[in-house]
């Protein structure tokens, strides 16, 4: 790939679709168990609650940490990190960490087809969150964000220069409700209020090319989980709905979609648990006002994975794996964390 066109994509304004719009890199699942299960992980996430859902926090007695890594598809790579605890009386606080970017991007050429430096970016995001319980079946929570990205936008005959910008806000508003001993829902709003500002670096002397407000899409889901059984073993399904209606100005998009995703985890064994799902399924109206495109463009991730306690160790210690197919449906991610009650 040659530097002037990847300038020329990283600076492109992003399409109206829902998949290339601002925040993008943040809506893939973080997480193995979550991954594992289509991205359904809102309504009871067992760890990294502050991201998942602030609510959550006050809802459990223990406390969480977690450490994990993945390896996407093209080389992309992640890493994750975050613990939570309930202090006294209602309250519940967390914290969590996540880190995307691809470190090895390279094979890149100027616009004289003379090799550059390797151009990788790198995004870096922090969460953090408190919970509230309300009562026994409800609990509230919020939380915020800074998020900080680095991506290539020049490049010299010194190496490829990155611009950097870094944004405070990206609220959540959590709400959770146990509506009976095996089945609870949540309803959130996320990515409020957050933008960040870049100055694109064009060359060496330190010139400014351009200047460009990115705003995440405002993120609206309904979670639920529910415990059932299978052939005597427990049965948990989860459903995640994301709906993006508004861009970062909260004016209505020409493309408002749902996605829909759904995981099942089956503990047919005490200490080793089976999952499945499917995630990203798009339910946009294109569907009724032009099918021909919606199933065009029609795409989804088939998820499975697993969960193996090391009782060995800890009762509360487990290893969690992930693995989905891409967008493409020809390659693969995988994550793989460790979590740990206590």
């Amino acid at each position: 790939m040659s530097g002037a066109a990847l300038a020329a994509l990283l600076a492109a304004p992003v399409p109206a679709w829902v998949g290339g719009e601002s925040g993008a890199y943040l809506r893939a699942p973080v997480g193995a168990t979550a991954f594992a299960m289509g991205g359904a992980f809102a309504a009871a996430p067992q760890y990294l609650a502050c991201w998942w859902n602030p609510a959550a926090l006050a809802a459990y007695r223990e406390r969480h940490a977690a450490l994990g890594m993945g390896v996407r598809s093209l080389g992309r790579m992640e890493g994750f990190g975050g613990i939570s605890f309930r202090i006294p009386t209602r309250f519940g606080l967390g914290v969590s960490m996540l880190y995307r970017g691809d470190p090895f991007l390279d094979d890149l050429y100027d616009e004289n087809e003379n090799p550059v430096d390797g151009g990788s970016y790198s995004t870096l995001t922090f969460k953090a969150g408190v919970g509230y319980l309300i009562n026994r079946s409800w609990s509230a929570g919020i939380g915020f964000g800074v998020y900080y990205q680095s991506l290539p936008t020049a490049f010299t005959s010194d190496g490829v220069l990155n611009s950097t910008v870094t944004g405070i806000g990206g609220f959540t508003l959590a709400l959770r409700y146990q509506a009976l001993d095996r089945w609870c829902v949540a309803l959130m709003a996320r990515n409020l209020g957050l933008t960040m500002d870049w100055e694109i670096t064009a060359s060496e002397d330190g010139y400014y090319g351009s200047r460009s407000s990115d705003k995440p899409l405002p993120e609206f889901v309904l979670a639920s989980r529910f415990e059932g059984s299978l052939l005597r073993h427990p049965l948990v399904w989860t459903s995640d709905l994301a709906g993006y209606v508004f861009d970062g100005d909260w004016k209505r998009l020409p493309h408002a979609e749902d996605q829909w995703h759904n995981g099942v985890e089956w503990r047919r064994w005490e200490s080793f648990y089976l999952r499945l799902g499917l995630g990203e399924v798009p339910l946009s109206g294109t569907l009724f006002s032009d099918a021909s495109a919606y199933f065009d463009a029609f795409s989804l991730r088939v998820t499975g994975g697993f969960a193996w306690q090391l009782k060995r160790i800890s009762d509360g210690l487990w290893v969690n794996y992930g693995i989905a197919s891409d967008k493409s449906g020809m390659l693969f991610d995988q994550v793989l964390d460790i979590s740990l009650a206590f």
